[in-house]
């Protein structure tokens, strides 16, 4: 257990300790399971009783987190101690737009990212710290990671919402995000709207936590749906024993 009293950035802690993985909110394959599963029910053991208070929720089902192109979450040796869900949207088609995530943005907030041609964007949501693991930089760790990844990845944005009244407003400037607009309304609680890009990531570089991104970064597990050559034998040698019927 943590003491309270720790308030610096991960004050005493060895970052070789620290492990910063990502692996798909839709996880078909047996393997790694395990992690997932222990991933999910970290997520659903933070969120449900969050859900249950600003918005009702009795039963938290798992569509939240497989929506998300991307689990991440930082483990303290085998530990979870945080997650964060990264998603990704094309402001431009309509499907996407009128998702349910965009609901609380305001319109004007949209259209005007739309008419300065930001298409695609990354929505950053979902974050959630083990109690004690919380006020130390473990929420600062994911969101820096996350904000790294736009200037090297081919999605140079990414929105996101805060509750203002835990503070990841300032955690969000913390790691270089524009306001879009400020104190609006989120289930009834105060939220800014922020957009995060390419630079961001460059303009914090005073950040009290840079080294340990940084560090992290260099030793991330990106866990892949791909299909490996050993698997794509297998479905190549399944599709020629099966024959197709002739119509």
């Amino acid at each position: 257990m943590i003491k309270k009293t720790i308030r610096l950035p991960l004050k005493g802690f060895r970052i070789e300790n620290f492990q910063y993985i990502s692996m798909p909110g839709k996880l078909y394959s047996s393997q790694n399971m395990e992690l997932y599963n222990r991933l999910f029910d970290f997520w659903k053991n933070q969120w449900h009783p969050v859900c249950a208070s600003i918005k009702g929720i009795k039963n938290l089902s798992s569509d939240e987190f497989l929506r998300q192109k991307e689990v991440t979450a930082i483990l303290f040796k085998e530990d979870i101690v945080g997650i964060m869900g990264v998603d990704h949207f094309c402001l431009k088609q309509k499907a996407h737009l009128h998702h349910s995530y965009f609901s609380y943005f305001p319109s004007q907030v949209l259209e005007n990212l739309l008419r300065v041609g930001i298409n695609e964007v990354l929505i950053l949501n979902q974050l959630a710290v083990d109690k004690p693991w919380r006020g130390i930089g473990i929420s600062d760790l994911l969101v820096g990671l996350a904000v790294k990844k736009l200037s090297s990845g081919s999605v140079k944005k990414a929105l996101s919402y805060t509750r203002n009244t835990h503070k990841t407003n300032q955690l969000g400037y913390r790691w270089g995000g524009l306001p879009l607009m400020k104190n609006g309304k989120v289930h009834g609680e105060a939220a800014d709207f922020i957009l995060f890009y390419e630079n961001s990531y460059n303009n914090s570089q005073n950040h009290p936590l840079i080294l340990f991104v940084e560090n992290l970064w260099l030793r991330k597990i990106d866990i892949s749906e791909e299909i490996n050559m050993n698997d794509r034998g297998k479905i190549e040698s399944i599709q020629r024993e099966i024959e197709l019927p002739h119509f």
